[in-house]
């Protein structure tokens, strides 16, 4: 008698862990998926340090011909100036007739 009572009960437990064997089922594919995601993004996370780490190197050498390059041309626009200084003075003096 108790386990016609139960009947009912019963055959609701026993929908509930078929449709929890289902869940799970689902679960561990969605987890499976995401696992093989996390793996190829870990590859690709090391793929792109290595690349970040080249593009690093190349950045600061780069910065660094930058650098060099405008002291060059500082000293380059410093050295026309005072050759058109001279060249001032020179027309200056020989119009002057300081000069010979």
């Amino acid at each position: 008698m108790e386990f016609i009572h139960n009947a009912k009960q019963i055959q609701q437990d026993l929908i509930k862990l078929d449709w929890a064997i289902k869940r799970e089922v689902v679960y561990k594919a969605q987890l499976s998926e995401q696992e093989a995601t996390n793996q190829r993004q870990a590859a690709e996370l090391a793929s792109l340090t290595k690349t970040n780490g080249s593009l690093s190197a190349d950045l600061a050498d780069t910065k660094q011909k930058l650098g060099e390059q405008a002291i060059k041309t500082k000293s380059a626009r410093v050295e026309v100036w005072a050759m058109r200084l001279a060249v001032g003075l020179y027309l200056a003096g020989k119009l002057n007739g300081i000069l010979p």
